[in-house]
């Protein structure tokens, strides 16, 4: 859900930002024949009718989702891979080796019970 959120967030960011900068004259404007949307959704949904910015929007969605899904995919044939494989036979017996005997410091001085006034 929350990659869903930003994904969109994304999208709307992209849309203001082309229009943004079809106001300044960096992009030209080409409005969509025939698509006439209200204000409110290009305040608050960064959708704008014209080629740049849906198409801008459209490439921004595709591409993210995009790479969540061949993240994905590499994720799992990794981890297939992973669980597929034939561990190496063991040759011969198992190497052995002898605990280290555990070795306590000695006790120099004891501790003196401190005296009651």
């Amino acid at each position: 859900a929350t990659g869903l959120l930003i994904t969109w967030v994304l999208v709307v960011m992209v849309g203001t930002t082309v229009q943004t900068m079809q106001k300044v004259g960096w992009v030209d404007v080409t409005p969509v024949e025939g698509l006439e949307l209200p204000y409110w959704m290009g305040l608050w949904l960064g959708v704008f009718p014209t080629w740049q910015g849906i198409g801008a929007q459209i490439a921004a969605a595709v591409f993210v989702l995009g790479s969540y899904f061949g993240a994905e995919a590499l994720r799992k044939r990794r981890r297939e891979a992973r669980f597929t494989q034939a561990p190496e036979p063991v040759k011969g017996p198992l190497p052995t080796r002898e605990p280290e005997p555990v070795r306590l410091g000695t006790v120099e001085r004891v501790a003196e019970p401190v005296s009651t006034r």
